[in-house]
């Protein structure tokens, strides 16, 4: 299989009178192609060749597909699991390896397949034939959002597609921009290709349509125009989640802001551009519902949306509070806790304490509060066995008799099921803490004692206890 360029340069290389030959057996046996060349040799002038010719819609829908199913072939046939220089000028300077990454080379050859086609939708910008760009642009963008690319190693980025989006993306732009001045696009014209358009990609993936936003912005610039493409999209069932910044474009444009305020609100808080959109209307012109509005995109963004909001809330609001306690879980910073805690219960501050990973900063947080009972309770756990030497010099003052029976319930466990070194470690470890934390404390002592006695006939207990004072 030649490549695009190879195939250009075959065809430059034949003479003129065998193209002839083969274009008079192309078009008398294709009726679509003798038409679309009719037309191009009664409006050809080569003075005028970069005027806009009118609309074609049969060509449009032609190109769109044949566009999209050739485009979608070839990207699929890409394959970049392994490149090499295969050009002179990358294998000679300085050297290939040196030179040129393996995903310089990579994204050199995507550009080269790209720019084969991007001559060809260049060729119909210059022929005048604006809108079969157009179908060609839209066709290719299809194709990248939805073909497969064999790219393993991410040479192109972390997807192959949103390489070659990225590169149809700021073409179409230019198209629209260049060539489809704002307000003088037929609105005839427009919905007839947004009547195309939808039939597309209905049949392929319907958020294919947001990629041609630029479109839309640029020729929809009447309340009428706007209504009959909303229209259109009704009718077509296309819900307003799959097309959020079409849809705020053309509500927008239709002048109503209540139509706007309702199709926002359907999609809210899903959507985060539309759903700062929605916000920054509530605060300017309904403050009344801006806090609960804002306080449910908290729950959805969280700590994502505090530069929004932060001097958009009342000092001691509920949401101000959540802001500052979700800034103190992120942070682990008691001051940012503290900014919070000025508003709310001791029991919110429990409870939030208690959600917090961090066993630092959830017992500064119940060392504040006085909450022995909490820490109690976590002590009392049997997943907080290797957390006791911090939870129980903070609440023995309180609760001495249940810290010994913590400490005493853990040593009889170890004795009776690790009867080795090891466990004799850590069972002196807890005695001397023990010891250390209930000082003078009698059943602490007997419990010693106890395992004193217990280690005149095993060694390896008596040298431990020894090793550690006892």
């Amino acid at each position: 299989m030649k490549t695009i360029i190879e195939k250009r340069e075959f065809i430059r290389e034949v003479d003129v009178d065998k193209k002839n030959d083969f274009l008079f057996e192309l078009l008398h046996n294709n009726e679509r192609l003798m038409a679309r060349f009719e037309e191009f040799v009664k409006d050809y002038d080569p003075l005028a060749s970069t005027t806009k010719r009118k609309l074609n819609p049969l060509a449009f829908e032609d190109e769109l597909i044949e566009t999209y199913e050739a485009f979608k072939e070839g990207l699929s046939e890409l394959d970049f699991t392994e490149v090499t220089p295969r050009y002179k000028h990358l294998q000679q300077s300085e050297t290939s390896t040196e030179s040129k990454t393996k995903a310089d080379i990579a994204q050199f050859e995507a550009k080269e397949f790209y720019g084969a086609w991007q001559s060809d939708f260049l060729y119909e910008i210059s022929s005048g034939y604006i809108y079969q760009a157009l179908a060609m642009v839209y066709g290719m963008m299809a194709a990248a959002i939805e073909a497969e690319i064999t790219d393993p190693e991410h040479f192109l980025g972390k997807s192959a597609n949103k390489f070659f989006i990225s590169l149809l993306t700021e073409d179409l732009q230019s198209l629209i921009t260049n060539y489809f001045e704002v307000g003088e696009t037929d609105p005839k014209d427009v919905l007839t290709i947004t009547d195309i358009t939808l039939n597309f990609v209905k049949k392929h993936n319907i958020g294919i349509i947001n990629h041609y936003l630029p479109f839309f912005e640029n020729v929809v610039t009447s309340p009428e125009l706007a209504d009959s493409i909303i229209t259109k999209l009704k009718d077509n069932v296309v819900p307003v989640i799959v097309i959020p910044e079409l849809t705020d474009l053309l509500t927008s444009r239709t002048g109503k802001v209540a139509e706007w305020r309702s199709a926002m609100e359907s999609i809210f808080p899903e959507n985060y551009k539309m759903t700062l959109k929605l916000l920054n209307y509530y605060y300017n012109h309904a403050p009344e519902e801006f806090d609960h509005m804002a306080m449910n995109a908290f729950k959805r963004y969280s700590l994502k949306i505090e530069d929004f909001i932060e001097n958009k809330i009342k000092q001691g609001s509920p949401l101000y509070c959540q802001l500052w306690l979700a800034k103190a879980s992120e942070s682990k910073s008691f001051s940012d806790y503290s900014e919070a805690r000025k508003y709310i219960t001791k029991e919110e501050s429990i409870n939030f304490a208690k959600e917090q990973e961090d066993i630092d900063f959830k017992l500064q947080i119940l060392t504040n509060e006085k909450a022995w009972d909490e820490i109690l309770i976590m002590a009392k756990s049997k997943q907080s066995a290797n957390l006791l030497h911090k939870l129980l010099p903070i609440i023995v003052e309180y609760h001495p008799d249940d810290c010994y029976q913590i400490l005493k319930n853990n040593i009889v466990h170890l004795f009776r099921h690790q009867r080795h070194r090891e466990g004799y470690v850590k069972l002196a470890q807890y005695l001397k803490f023990g010891q250390t934390i209930l000082e003078n404390n009698k059943q602490m002592e007997d419990l010693i004692v106890h395992y004193q006695d217990l280690s005149q006939k095993l060694p390896a207990l008596k040298d431990e206890l020894k090793n550690y004072g006892l």
